[in-house]
């Protein structure tokens, strides 16, 4: 009897590493086939694919079904520069053997995306993969400009500017990074007299380009703001250009001597009286049609002119 008990008990011990054994097997068996974005398969080992779209959904097609509940917390969409995740939903296709995240909306342009597969996916028959990662490049597109501000008010025609200020302050802010470099190049502000200098300063990030005018502007006057297609984003995306045609507001500063309500009456009475005296024909005293008519006089302003007169004796 104690014989057999040993032999039951040897069975058991057995049995019970037979099926460790078979549940080691299994660890480690479900595998990543391939990721896809639309058409294009990223390469299983980790290199850079670029020029992919940006509206296209990411489908992981696995050897099994995976764990919904372990998917949605170890697979994720992260951008490179910052691992800031991409807001996405998942579905689960083909009895849970295809995964296809689709973003909340198109990625960025010329931006380096992970797809990320951390060690807590497991299929659902308990198997498990081992952690992953897929690189890809979204491909690169225009520079949108996406407002315009004059004097830290948006301006909704970007085209036409009114009242600009003499001591111009406009702030751009475009969808992408911009080169700094093709700046100098690009922006040309112009005027009657030619050419204007204007100073330009990007933000931290590159996507916000204050101008202000190296002088002031002259007032009541016109100018052509250009930004061209030399405009480029810091991973070469292209500009369509922009022009921008701008009135300058009325200077504060007086052009003519202030003077005193009476002072300037009187101004007026003096030069009015000066027409009609000392621009009279020389023949017959009467008044001119106007100062270019030569010879020709007037009836009609003759009476003003001896009007004028009496005016000017008095005063």
């Amino acid at each position: 009897m104690r014989r057999v008990s040993v032999s039951i008990r040897l069975m058991g011990i057995l049995a019970v590493c037979l099926l460790a054994a078979c549940r080691k097997d299994r660890i480690g068996t479900l595998e990543l086939i391939r990721v896809l974005i639309g058409e294009t398969v990223l390469p299983s080992d980790g290199s850079l694919v670029s020029d992919l779209p940006l509206d296209r959904s990411i489908t992981l097609v696995f050897s099994g079904s995976v764990d919904q509940g372990s998917a949605r917390t170890a697979i994720s969409l992260v951008r490179e520069t910052d691992s800031h995740p991409v807001a996405a939903t998942l579905g689960f296709l083909s009895d849970g053997t295809n995964v296809v995240i689709r973003p909340a909306g198109p990625l960025e342009t010329n931006t380096v995306y992970i797809v990320r597969i951390s060690d807590g996916l497991i299929g659902t028959d308990g198997s498990r993969l081992p952690a992953r990662e897929f690189r890809f490049r979204t491909r690169a597109g225009d520079l949108q400009l996406l407002s315009l501000e004059l004097g830290g008010e948006e301006q909704s025609e970007r085209t036409l500017l009114l009242r600009v200020p003499l001591d111009l302050d406009l702030t751009i802010r475009f969808s992408g990074p911009v080169d700094p470099v093709s700046l100098a190049q690009a922006v040309i502000l112009s005027g009657r007299a030619g050419n204007v200098p204007i100073q330009h300063e990007l933000s931290a990030d590159g996507r916000v380009l204050q101008l202000r005018a190296g002088t002031a502007l002259d007032d009541l006057s016109r100018y052509e703001l250009q930004l061209t297609d030399a405009l480029r984003g810091t991973t070469g995306d292209g500009f369509a250009g922009l022009n921008v045609t701008l009135y300058t507001t009325v200077s504060e500063t007086p052009k003519f001597p202030v003077m005193a309500d009476d002072a300037l009456l009187s101004l007026v009475q003096q030069q009015t009286f000066r027409y009609f005296w000392e621009f009279a024909h020389p023949a017959s005293g009467m008044a001119r049609e106007r100062n270019t008519s030569g010879d020709l006089v007037t009836s009609g302003g003759s009476g003003f002119g001896i009007l004028a007169l009496i005016v000017g004796m008095e005063r």
